[in-house]
């Protein structure tokens, strides 16, 4: 018989942490094993100046011979199932339970059976769990990759990135290249950043792109605040991670510069063909900061208001007094010079 009580304290602990218990045991010495062993204990956790006390029990009862033998048989008996061939009726069911029309309460159950059967190789299986992954919900989606996995070696490190990837707040295995700016990322893309307190990378999705080759990111999955970061801290997923948008840069619209008028022995005429080339040309703007530019060419002014026509065929007004003393005094000289050219013949009557 064994009867005992003791208290545990570790005071330098973040929160301090106590413990206090009491026990009875019987120890059969004969065959070395108990017969009955009951434990209760509390555990004291103060924490902001509040104690805590949570009551822990801790039981034992000695199984008879009976038991032991019908579970033993049990055992055995689900040991046989795990390792026994699919039959081709099970891996239809399990195929229709994990397509995409099926519920997921349904599908859920046919990947907890597959996960309970011993790994072997059965790319049919891997393939309905995969695309199970990529329709499920985020929580949902590393679950299913890991699974797919079991079943196909060849799948294994795409699925472990994709599972790595899904998730927010752990650290991923694996990342691509260190991302360098801002320019080329858009918003809903998944990234990788570098963990402040641990080691290693978690991975994020891209809320917000900022000047200054700076983001705002946050945990996939939308766990935790969103954090403003820059580049410098994010890097690429490898290249088997999906990404749920376009992360393609948009195409660089390429200007087509105006043929030269030729003009032989006209030097009137020139001078007008080039004061024409040079309001039509396609130039850059700026505003007073410096900060805002655009390449547009000269439309008119309009109630104080310059209006160009960008690269891209769009219409674009700016006030005039927002733009840079020089622009502003060249694009009142391109509207005096448009105003001058204005056709003096006017029809009154046909």
């Amino acid at each position: 018989k064994i009867d005992h009580q003791y208290e545990l304290s570790a005071p330098e602990s973040d929160p301090p942490m106590k413990m206090q218990g009491e026990g009875i045991a019987f120890f059969n010495m004969d065959d070395g094993f108990y017969e009955q062993l009951q434990i209760n204990r509390v555990l004291f956790q103060i924490e902001d100046g509040v104690e805590i006390k949570v009551p822990i029990s801790i039981s034992l009862v000695r199984e008879t011979q009976q038991e032991r033998d019908a579970k033993i048989a049990a055992a055995k008996e689900a040991a046989l199932k795990r390792t026994r061939p699919f039959t081709d009726a099970e891996r239809k069911q399990w195929v229709q339970a994990l397509a995409p029309g099926s519920s997921s309460v349904t599908a859920h159950r046919a990947m907890s059976e597959l996960n309970y059967r011993n790994q072997r190789e059965d790319p049919v299986l891997a393939q309905a769990l995969l695309k199970r992954a990529e329709i499920s919900r985020d929580s949902m989606k590393s679950h299913y990759y890991s699974a797919a996995a079991r079943y196909d070696e060849s799948l294994k490190q795409m699925a472990e990135d994709r599972r790595d990837y899904s998730r927010g707040g752990g650290t991923v295995k694996r990342t691509g290249n260190p991302v360098t700016t801002a320019s080329r990322l858009v918003v809903g893309q998944i990234l990788a950043k570098s963990r402040e307190r641990f080691s290693g990378f978690e991975a994020v999705e891209v809320k917000e792109i900022h000047e200054r080759n700076e983001v705002s990111v946050q945990s996939v999955g939308g766990h935790g605040r969103v954090e403003r970061v820059n580049v410098s801290l994010l890097r690429y997923p490898p290249d088997t991670v999906e990404q749920p948008v376009d992360t393609r840069p948009a195409p660089r619209t390429r200007r087509v510069a105006p043929k030269p008028k030729v003009v032989v022995n006209e030097p009137e005429a020139m001078e007008e063909a080039d004061s024409e080339s040079e309001t039509d040309a396609i130039r850059i703007w700026t505003d007073k900061t410096g900060k805002f530019k655009i390449e547009a060419s000269f439309l008119a002014i309009k109630d104080g208001k310059l209006r160009l026509k960008s690269a891209d065929n769009k219409t674009i007004e700016v006030p005039l007094a927002a733009l840079s003393e020089k622009d502003a005094d060249l694009a009142e000289r391109f509207q005096k010079e448009s105003e001058a050219a204005a056709n003096p013949f006017q029809v009154v009557a046909e």
